[in-house]
This record gives C-alpha cells, structure tokens and sequence, in this order.
C-alpha cells in the first residue's frame, strides 16, 4: 500500500469539503529516526497552535504528504486506532466497537502505515479526559481536538467519507477507553474474625505505625503489606485490610494504585523469602513494644501443607521463552524497536527514550543542568508529540527559561536577569517566543515538596513522556541517604517500566583535586555517583561530565558515556559557551580558538 499518494486536482474530492474548505493545513516528511514532523508549504516554520503558520489546502495539494490540523479553532476532534489492523487486514478485536460507532459521523481512513485507521468527526473532547490509552505494544487508541496535525493519505475506509456530529461517539470512547482512573468504592469493614487469620491480622497491624510522609512511610506502608502476607492473607484481603482499617491514619492517606504496588511487592518479598503465614505458625517474631498475647496463638499449629500453604496466592515462576521468541519476531517484522528521542547531533547517540533510566551525573557548577535542559528542549522541538515533566528541587522554572533564553537570542544572562533590555534585545525575544512556547506547551513543572509520593503523583496524573529529575538526591526521604536514594530509584524504575524516558541528574562524591579535597572529575567514575549501589545498578546509561580547560567564557567538557546496557560506551567532546548557557560539538583544542571577549553582546545591546 503506497505510503506517498498524490492528493492534488481530480483528487480533491477524496477529503471532504468541511476539511479542504479551511486554511488548516500543513505539510510533513519525516526525519532520520523516522518521526513525522510538521512543515509549513515551503519547509518553513510549522506550530500546531499557531493559525499563522498553517496553509491553505490548494498551498499543499501538490505535495505527496500532507497533514489537517486539530485546532481548537475548526471544532474537530480526530480518533488514531494505532496497529489495529492485523496481517490479515482484519480489523482486531478492540477496535470492531470503535469503528462501528464512529463510521457513520466521521471520515475515516487508513494511516500511511498501513495498519492503523485515522477518523475526523465534529466533536470536542470531554474535559478530563486523556490522550491515549495503549492495548498491547504499539496497539494503541489516541484522541485530541488541538494542537495535533492528523497525517492524511486521502485512502478512505470502508466508506467513511462524510463528517457528521459525532459528540456522543467521542463521549462514549473517552468515558470507555480514556477517563481517569476511577477511584473504587469503599468496601465494609471485614468481620473481626479474632479466631481467623484476618482477625489476628487486623489486631497486629492495629499495633503498628501509621505511614507519615516525610518520616519513611513508604517503608512503613510496606512492613504492613509484608505483615498481611506473612499472616497469610490472599492479595484481595490485604488490599481490603490495609485499606479500610490501616489507610485513615496515614497522613496523607494513600491512593488505591499505590497500595496495589505495595502490594504487589509485599508479596514478592515475603514469598521470596518463604515467609508468607509465617505469623500462623510461629509466634517468635513480633514487632518491637507491641503486645501480640492472644493475637498471634492459633487454636492449634497447622502443618505447613494447611491452610496457610493452601491460601498461598499461585504466581507463575516462569515464562515460556519461545512466546517471547514470538513475540520478539512479530515486533521485527512490523519494523519495531526501541526508541531514542533526538537530543542534538553533538551529544551524539545519546541513551534517552521510553523505559530507560538514564543518570547524568557531574561536580558543581560543571553545566549538567544547563546541559539536560539543552536537551530537553531539543526533543521537544524534534519530536512534537513529546511531553515532559521537569521536576527540579534547586532552580525555579523561571531561571531555567532565563537560561534558554539565553541561549536562544545571545542576550547576555545579567542582562535578562534584571530586565536590562534595549530594543534590540526585545525584537530577538519576539522572535523566538513562539518557538519557544510551542516547547513549553508540552511541559509540565513539578511543584513542591520533592519527594518519592510527589513522583508518584507525576506518574498517576500524566501520560508517560521525558521526565527531567534534577537532581535525584534531593528527593530522598531523611535517614539513611543510601536507602532514600534507593527508594527514589526505585520509583523510577517503576515509572521507566510504564514507558518514561527518565533523565536523572546526580550530584558526584568528592575527590582528591590538585590543590587538595575537592572536585576531580577527571577522576570519576560509574562509582562516584553520590550514594552509589541501586542508583548504578537499575541505570540503562550513566553519563559524566569531565572539565578540560577553562578559556575566557570558554570550557572544554566530555560528555562521557560509563555504562551502557544497550551500546557502546566511550567520550564525546563538548564546548561549552558559558554566557550563552550553550553545549556544542568542539573539534579543536580551546587553546587554537582567538581570544573570546567575555562579553560579546555589548556592542549588540548598545545597537
């Protein structure tokens, strides 16, 4: 199936009037990761929240790929069925009630891939509702009504070529596939059973301390979920008991989704551990100052083969690894791999894309924050269905759009600091704002507190994109900073397994410099990452930032690769332009560079 139809003269007619009569067109082509990106006819400048840059469809039906934007302004909604076709060409089974309700209100055609199925009808989004919802690898249902440019291949399905009203299609689909989690209804208090294992339970986890956040209380949620366990409650009675008689004392109380997860993981360490009904038999353990007489004794001591062994939920150790095999195969053979999102070319391959960890790590005052928002904005601004979430605990958003402004016009850094601006200096401002907030549309800043329960907030209330952590030691809980580092790496494990591409700043442990204690990152290594252990161990690519010489407004960097699950490891030389807040490639020495003013923009400013 071609993948580049003509859409031009006699072929008008393929698209309907309600589309082809507005001025909200574009053109695309695709770049060498094979990303769809939107142009203006021309190649000129594309923003899919800018009516000023789209065209007309006479100005693009000479071109072979064309797109019809969303906007706000139109009163579209458009519905993507992502691989819903199968090899066959058979609808698959998730998608037959999708299209059966919208192919009587929506034009309808088949993506320029082939296996997924676009439709525009007139229609606005519920509000609350999400964007995307994914059924099984790149089977996926999407739904938007701005902001968003629909690819069009003039390849109609199944007849679909009228829009119609479509709202209660759209209602239906966003209330089936696309609403918010629903929070699920209180359930009963379980019987205070005392002679049964969730009465003996109740009464010991009544005893324990109340999750507070700020003082471990992720740790104290789990002991509890350890403790249902070891009594040998099923997965359905834990979650009951932790969350109608343990969950009103916690501060704050916690969510469904997170008590599952803990949970879930209970589980695995008590059964790991052979621990789980351990409390039914033996009465040794108790936790410390608690009086457990007539809660722990059972009437008599069941074998280990009774009721606690027979109440053992049944998990299935193993995997078949020839399903794996083809499941693999059938990914290889509609072309699918691994995503790494465009960070820069001078940065070069860099390791950062859906499901990896990725740490970035430096001493103070290196550039490893300037460094990882230079590349955030350049994947948004490649790949313009990205989203990102920067969560910093050291600088204010507002300081880190000083800095890319910066960058972005040459003004000065103390000149955009203090509002010092000549004319000049205002026209460069009006001449990248729009770019500029086309990138900022797509981010989100996480607000205090910086803590492990505020990630997880950032997991439940976004789709999965490019999440900034800058820096992650300061979102360990207090204690032992070993074991709080831990459990934030952990939270991103979890978070890259739903499909974040995690970039994690982290501070470096000391060493010895050439004047004496100090900084050397000369001398670092996957080791030095501050509270090193978990944080090495659960990276896909771990990165460090070495200093080389210091030349005006000038500073070598290396940008060198330690760990590298998927690749190669090894350096790449940088130059950074201090008052620009700019990385670039650098292909020679900075000694062979001519003298650099260390304000080059005071003869600009003063024009």
């Amino acid at each position: 199936m071609s993948t580049n139809t003509l859409h031009q003269g006699a072929e008008r007619q393929r698209f309907p009037t309600d589309l082809t009569s507005l001025p909200h067109w574009c053109v695309w082509k695709r770049d060498s990761r094979g990303n769809k990106i939107p142009l203006s006819p021309g190649g000129g400048v594309f923003r899919s929240n800018d009516p000023s840059t789209f065209a007309s469809f006479d100005q693009v039906a000479s071109h072979d790929l064309i797109g019809f934007v969303l906007s706000d302004q139109n009163g579209f909604t458009g519905v993507d069925l992502d691989d819903c076709i199968d090899e066959k060409g058979k609808l698959r089974e998730w998608a037959v009630l999708i299209v059966a309700r919208l192919s009587n209100v929506a034009y309808g055609e088949i993506s320029p891939s082939g296996q997924g199925i676009k439709f525009i009808t007139r229609a606005s989004k519920p509000a609350g509702a999400k964007c995307k919802r994914i059924f099984d690898g790149k089977q996926a249902v999407e739904c938007y009504d701005h902001a968003r440019f629909w690819t069009m291949t003039g390849n109609v399905y199944a007849g679909c070529r009228e829009i119609g009203d479509g709202q209660a299609a759209i209602d239906w689909l966003c209330d089936e596939y696309l609403s918010p989690p629903k929070p699920k209804p209180a359930q009963a208090p379980m019987p205070a059973d005392t002679a049964g294992a969730f009465g003996r339970c109740s009464a010991y986890v009544a005893k324990m301390e109340a999750a507070i956040e700020g003082q471990r209380g992720s740790d104290a949620l789990f002991r509890v979920a350890c403790e249902c366990f070891r009594f040998g409650l099923s997965v359905d009675d834990a979650t009951a008991l932790i969350r109608n008689e343990y969950n009103h004392r916690c501060e704050p109380p916690w969510s469904d989704s997170e008590i599952a997860h803990k949970v879930d993981n209970a589980l695995k360490e008590v059964t790991a551990k052979g621990q789980f009904g351990i409390r039914l038999v033996d009465t040794r353990e108790q936790p410390s100052g608690v009086d457990l007489s007539g809660i722990l004794s059972p009437d008599k001591e069941p074998s280990p083969q009774g009721a606690a062994a027979e109440a053992m939920p049944k998990r299935r150790a193993t995997t078949s690894a020839s399903s794996i095999l083809d499941e693999y195969l059938d990914e290889l053979e509609r072309s699918e791999g691994d995503v790494l999102y465009s960070v820069g070319d001078c940065f070069g391959e860099f390791e950062l894309g859906p499901g990896l960890i990725t740490l970035l790590g430096a001493p103070p005052g290196t550039g490893k924050t300037a460094l990882a928002m230079q590349m955030v904005f350049n994947a948004l601004a490649v790949q313009p269905d990205l989203t990102a979430v920067v969560a910093n605990a050291e600088s204010s958003f507002k300081m880190l759009l000083r800095r890319e402004l910066c960058r972005r016009t040459d003004i000065h850094p103390r000149k955009l600091r203090f509002g010092d601006l000549s004319e000049y200096d205002k026209r460069l401002i009006a001449d990248v704002r729009d770019d500029l907030r086309a990138c900022t549309d797509r981010i989100a800043v996480m607000a205090p507190p910086f803590t492990v329960a505020g990630l997880r907030d950032i997991a439940e209330q976004n789709e999965p994109g490019l999440l900034l952590v800058d820096y992650l030691q300061k979102f360990a809980p207090p204690g032992d900073p070993r074991a709080g580092v831990n459990e934030v790496v952990g939270q991103l494990r979890h978070m890259a397994a739903d499909g974040w591409a995690v970039l994690a700043l982290s501070a470096t442990t000391r060493s010895q410099a050439k004047g004496g204690a100090g900084h050397d990152s000369q001398k670092l290594s996957l080791s030095s990452f501050k509270e090193s252990g978990e944080l090495e161990f659960n990276a896909d690519a771990a990165y460090l930032l070495r200093e080389g010489e210091t030349k005006e407004s000038l500073r070598e960097i290396t940008l060198d690769c330690v760990k590298n699950r998927n690749g190669e490891t090894g350096p790449v030389d940088l130059l950074f332009t201090m008052n620009r807040m700019l990385f670039s490639g650098r292909v020679q020495p900075i000694e062979s560079l001519a003298e650099y003013d260390n304000d080059p923009f005071a003869e600009v400013a003063s024009a």
